[in-house]
């Protein structure tokens, strides 16, 4: 337990470099369910977080290319981002298409 309390300190503090490429790449593969997993924060929000971080500036997608990709108009997917009500049916296919997109493109 000690070694992992070390490790944890050593990444912590950048005394070396001691991760190694599969402990790189199990956590960049957890990172979205752990940045965006927190209770506090309602589904609706979490994906217009990750619609607006993820997507949109780290991925430079478009807002019509999101919408294609996941299989909804992009009046509703703006309307969405715009907290404009749309309907439930479109809201929770928004949601969880964002939520698995990101978590699909993270893994690369």
């Amino acid at each position: 337990m000690t070694n992992g309390f070390n490790k944890i300190n050593n990444i912590m503090h950048q005394k070396e470099n001691c991760m190694t490429e599969d402990e790189r790449e199990r956590i960049a593969y957890k990172l979205p369910m752990l940045n965006y997993g927190f209770a506090e924060i309602k589904p609706k929000e979490r994906a217009q977080l990750i619609l607006n971080d993820k997507l949109i500036e780290e991925y430079k997608l478009s807002t019509s290319n999101i919408a294609k990709i996941i299989n909804v108009e992009e009046k509703d997917l703006l309307d969405f981002m715009k907290n404009i009500p749309v309907k439930k049916d479109f809201e929770l296919e928004i949601c969880v298409n964002v939520i698995m997109l990101s978590f699909i493109l993270n893994q690369q």
